[in-house]
């Protein structure tokens, strides 16, 4: 857990770094109507962590349960290779989002 304090630490800054300086014009610029602006990818971001949030708690906290699929490798391979070829810059088509409870994360 402490690593991951660690990164956090560091991304937070990073982060700071690179998109604190900015005004709510630049924060909202788009090049085109089909691309998310800073603004937009930021608070998508804020939305899926958020999803996180009871997970990570229950770590802290050790009553965190892991699911039995988790204990299934070649599921977990499985869906890995799938989210991870989901996210790549190179792929031709776009990724289609689940929808968490109220949390919209498909605003493609």
């Amino acid at each position: 857990m402490k690593n991951w304090s660690e990164e956090i630490e560091k991304t937070t800054q990073d982060f700071i770094e690179s998109f604190g300086g900015l005004n709510e014009n630049q924060l909202n610029w788009k090049p085109n109507p089909q691309t998310w602006s800073i603004a937009q990818n930021i608070d998508h971001l804020l939305v899926i962590n958020k999803t996180y949030f009871t997970i990570i708690e229950s770590i802290r906290k050790g009553t965190h349960k892991t699911p039995f699929i988790s204990k299934l490798g070649f599921m977990v391979s499985f869906f890995g290779k799938r989210v991870l070829e989901g996210v790549q810059s190179d792929r031709k088509k776009r990724q289609k989002h689940f929808r968490f409870g109220n949390l919209q994360a498909d605003k493609s």
